[in-house]
């Protein structure tokens, strides 16, 4: 531990590197329409804003400790939490046990992301005109505003779930890259750039942490593309720089590959690439289809991910070689991002009627195998908002 240290200190040391000839570097594109999505997270989305004057690359170095990939048969599925009407409730899997976790009186309270161990639950929720991220323990005690009046865009838990990595809301800057505590303390920078940094996910190992990079807010010079932070040397690394937009980042469970969307040959696809930038694949070829939101399972066998056909969402599995592509869910709704058990012998997933206009509010849960069988309703009475979903691991 004395060498890591010495590492950090040293990177206290190192000058700042300078990010603008990556900004007058890229060539201006069009900022893509994104996908028409159904809850209202996405009406959470910040108006975009002119960017602030340069600031230099700060990586504040950090020591975490040091986690292993836990493989699915070390947990059980616990309950499943979502948003509905601006709260937070938990339902067991087979429907048994649902119950209202938080109480905010309709404030919006979205985004729910259980921690590594099942133990809390993180999520946004709407307070004094922002969304500010909250912890509170898996029975609904104890919620903490651990961002304080800082804006939340996005935000993931670290492998040991000792803190959290989130992307902030500013006003008048672009968004930076920030890590906390899960208790609220040490709110501080990792990444901060001219650019807009956005999708933070932390590497199973807790060595890395990976971030879509986007271009500046309305001048437009560019597309998003994926880089990953370094914790250790403090060094940020290209891995994905194509041409069309790059975003939706998801680690594979032994942290050698990322799972992302890109639509750089017009349609939004599923792609996987080593950590080193090389080996990268496209795993579906579905013309005239928007695919995006990928989801490991917990073995790291396959993806599940979401795409729009032009009139509905569906959730779709395909290997992570890229073979075995079926519709889990091929029935005239709209379905959201399936999400895999803690164990990984299921899928759990919202759905609603295809509506004309919003049907943010009109989804209920359901779930199935992998293979597509054995649809199962977990909730009745259009319970959840929409793509706002989280299975409890809990461990054996």
């Amino acid at each position: 531990m004395s060498d890591l240290d010495e590492r950090f200190r040293s990177l206290k040391r190192t000058p700042s590197p300078d990010l603008w000839s990556d900004v007058t570097n890229r060539e201006p594109r069009r900022l893509p329409e994104g996908p028409p999505y159904v809850h209202r997270a996405a009406v959470a989305t910040l108006a975009l804003v002119i960017a602030a004057a340069a600031t230099a690359l700060s990586v504040r170095a950090f020591i975490i400790d040091d986690v292993a990939p836990r493989p699915g048969s070390t947990v059980s599925n616990g309950v499943l939490a979502f948003s509905d009407g601006g709260e937070i409730y938990v339902v067991s899997p087979d429907g048994s046990g649902l119950r209202q976790l938080t109480d905010y009186g309709g404030h919006d309270a979205l985004g729910v992301n259980w921690s590594p161990d099942g133990s809390k639950l993180a999520f946004r929720a709407w307070t004094n005109g922002d969304y500010q991220l909250y912890v509170v323990n898996a029975d609904g005690t104890d919620a903490t505003n651990v961002t304080g009046s800082l804006g939340v865009v996005h935000f993931g838990w670290s492998p040991n779930g000792t803190m959290l990595v989130l992307t902030t809301s500013r006003k008048g800057a672009d968004d930076d890259i920030f890590v906390v505590n899960a208790d609220g303390t040490g709110l501080r920078p990792v990444v901060e750039s001219p650019l807009s940094e956005y999708g933070p996910q932390w590497s199973p190992d807790g060595t890395q942490i990976a971030f879509e990079r986007w271009p500046l807010r309305d001048s437009d010079p560019g597309t998003a593309d994926i880089y990953i932070l370094d914790l250790v040397s403090g060094r940020t690394t290209p891995v994905v720089t194509s041409s069309g937009w790059d975003t939706g980042i998801a680690w594979s469970p032994d942290g050698s590959r990322i799972a992302f969307s890109s639509e750089r040959e017009g349609d939004e696809e599923i792609y996987v690439v080593n950590v080193d930038g090389s080996s990268e694949q496209k795993l579906a070829d579905l013309p005239g289809v928007t695919a995006t939101r990928a989801v490991w399972s917990p073995d790291g066998d396959r993806i599940s991910f979401v795409a729009h056909d032009g009139e509905q969402w569906d959730a779709w599995v395909v290997n992570a070689d890229g073979t075995g592509l079926f519709t889990l869910t091929p029935t005239d709704r709209d379905d959201g991002p399936a999400v895999w058990s803690p164990d990984g012998r299921l899928l759990a997933l919202t759905a609603s009627k295809v509506l004309e206009g919003d049907n943010t509010g009109t989804y209920d849960l359901y779930t199935i195998r992998p293979d597509g069988t054995d649809e199962r309703r977990v909730t009745f009475g259009q319970m959840a908002m929409g793509w706002d979903l989280s299975w409890q691991p809990v461990s054996k």
